[in-house]
C-alpha cells in the first residue's frame, strides 16, 4: 500500500483483517503518507461500497480464501474497473490433489496456520469476460515449497 501511495494520488486499501489495517495506517503514518483510505472488511455487503477504482491490485491474498469466496470478492474488485482501468491479480489456479466442498470447509476445524485455496483458470477467465475486462497476460509461477500453479492476471478494462 505504501508503494502505491507513492505513485497514485488516492488509494484505497482493504483487507479484513483489523490488525492489518492498524499496521498499514501506523506505517502510513510513519512514512508521511496521507492519500490512503483504509477500509476494514467485516462481512460480504462490505465488498458492495469498494469504490470504482483506475487500478486493482491482490497478491498472496486471495488463494487463503476458499474459492467460492475468492470468486465473489474477484467479481466485486473486477466490475468496478473504471473504463480504462487496469487488474493486477495473482492466486493458484490448479493443484493435483486439490478439490473443495462446501460440506466438508463448514465441517473443517480450521486447525492449520493458513489455508490455501485454488480458483480453477476457467473460473477466472470467464470472470473478467463477463465483467467486460480484457486479458492481456496471465504469469505461470511456482509458489516455493508448495508444489501450487499460481498465476498471475493482467488485463485492462477497454476505454
Amino acid at each position: 500500500t505504501q508503494h502505491f501511495s507513492e505513485e497514485f494520488s488516492k488509494v484505497v486499501a482493504w483487507d479484513v483483517s483489523d490488525g492489518n489495517v492498524r499496521e498499514c495506517k501506523k506505517t502510513l503514518l510513519s512514512r508521511s503518507r496521507f492519500n490512503v483510505e483504509t477500509r476494514l472488511i467485516r462481512d460480504l455487503s462490505d465488498y458492495d461500497s469498494v469504490p470504482s477504482h483506475d487500478v486493482f491490485f491482490s497478491e498472496l491474498v486471495l488463494q487463503h480464501n476458499p474459492p467460492p469466496l475468492q470468486y465473489f470478492i474477484l467479481d466485486r474488485a473486477l466490475s468496478k474497473i473504471k473504463p480504462g482501468g487496469v487488474f493486477m491479480f495473482q492466486t493458484i489456479t490448479h493443484h493435483h490433489t486439490y478439490s473443495f466442498s462446501v460440506e466438508k470447509y463448514l465441517k473443517w476445524t480450521h486447525d492449520q496456520p493458513f489455508e490455501m485455496h485454488v480458483l480453477p483458470m476457467r473460473w477466472i477467465t470467464g470472470l473478467i469476460r463477463r465483467n467486460g475486462l480484457f486479458l492481456l497476460d496471465v504469469i505461470k509461477e511456482r509458489l516455493g515449497g508448495y508444489n501450487l500453479d499460481s498465476n498471475s492476471f493482467f488485463g485492462i478494462r477497454p476505454n
